[in-house]
């Protein structure tokens, strides 16, 4: 990466395309509009700094990132280094400002590759949190972000890294709930109208769990004994 700073008059003596490819490393204001820091110039946000130049509308001078040969866009290495620390059960944002959200696609228990995960992180100038391993989550909850420091990124770094997380794939993911059969033993009969209770009850309770009371050997209901042990409920 090359940086540089670039004065309104340098700018515009020059070519009107010549700053596409360069990067923002401070916002700029032309009026009501703001140029993020950041922001890769195309052709055309090219020619826009250089008539604001020419009609002296740009009030301080620019300064400049050009990449070197095999560097990436921030954006473009969060993203790529987002996509090989993710697994299956988790959904990948859009980027901003060079970092990626990770989130959970379902309910579940996060899983990290924690060893690996240090490794990467020791991989300057490339950052990833996450939540804890073995964390609680729910669908929707970001569970770990991926995140770039300079505007530009030399290519064999982000390599270097996404060569970690894929060593130790998946890196990061959300394993889902696993519906599980519970079963329910009554200390007593209990009549139809109160098993129906008792599975609303457990409804209630058990969020996203099917709980269903059964009788054994219904609809024939037998009589216990003196000796017999009190009757199951499962579910």
């Amino acid at each position: 990466m090359r940086a540089e700073r670039v004065t309104a008059e340098a700018l515009a003596a020059g070519d009107r395309d010549g700053l596409a490819g360069a990067v923002l490393l401070a916002p700029v204001r032309l009026g009501a509009e703001l140029i993020a820091k950041g922001t890769r110039l195309d052709v055309e946000a090219s020619r826009q700094l250089h008539e604001a130049a020419r009609g002296g509308r740009l009030p301080a001078s620019l300064r400049l990132a050009w990449p070197d040969p095999g560097d990436l866009h921030e954006d473009a290495a969060a993203a790529a280094l987002a996509g090989a620390i993710a697994g299956p059960g988790v959904a990948r944002g859009a980027p901003r400002q060079s970092r990626v959200d990770l989130t959970a696609r379902t309910d579940g228990v996060l899983r990290v590759q924690v060893e690996a995960l240090a490794r990467l992180n020791r991989v300057d100038p490339l950052e990833v949190f996450t939540l804890f391993h073995g964390q609680a989550v729910r669908a929707g909850q970001v569970v770990a972000s991926a995140k770039v420091a300079p505007h530009l990124v030399a290519g064999h770094a982000v390599a270097a890294g996404i060569a970690v997380a894929r060593a130790s794939a998946p890196l990061v993911d959300v394993a889902p709930y696993l519906p599980l059969p519970v079963a329910a033993i009554a200390a007593e009969p209990l009549a139809t109208g109160a098993l129906e209770r008792f599975e609303g009850a457990g409804q209630g309770r058990g969020a996203r769990r099917d709980i269903r009371g059964v009788l054994p050997g219904r609809p024939p209901a037998r009589r216990h004994g003196r000796g017999d042990g009190p009757r199951r409920r499962a579910g």
